[in-house]
């Protein structure tokens, strides 16, 4: 059964938020297995997320930034319309005009 609209957003997945230690050693085998199953279940995450309606503007795909990525989670992956980067950037284009006859 889906969860109703007013549900908060944690509420949306059925997956518990794995445990997460920011600055924790990658060499450390513990921590490892905490990165992996926090990829697991992100891409658990991405999985249940609909992909991004196509760009109502193609002229626009990555000309701007992506305020989900900035912010850490961005659950459309490479599909995303927005940059995830500066090096995903592109600099906007005019659409043609057609030109009168």
């Amino acid at each position: 059964a889906a969860p109703e609209s007013g549900a908060p957003p944690a509420a949306r997945f059925s997956a518990p938020p794995p445990p997460h230690a920011p600055g924790a050693d990658p060499d450390d085998p513990a921590a490892g297995e905490d990165m992996m199953k926090e990829l697991d279940y992100l891409c658990d995450l991405a999985a249940q997320h609909p992909p991004p309606a196509p760009a109502k503007n193609p002229y626009l795909v990555k000309t701007q930034l992506c305020r989900h990525f900035a912010n850490g989670l961005c659950l459309h992956g490479s599909r995303c319309n927005f940059a995830h980067g500066d090096h995903e950037l592109k600099i906007k284009k005019s659409e043609p005009t057609e030109l009168a006859a």
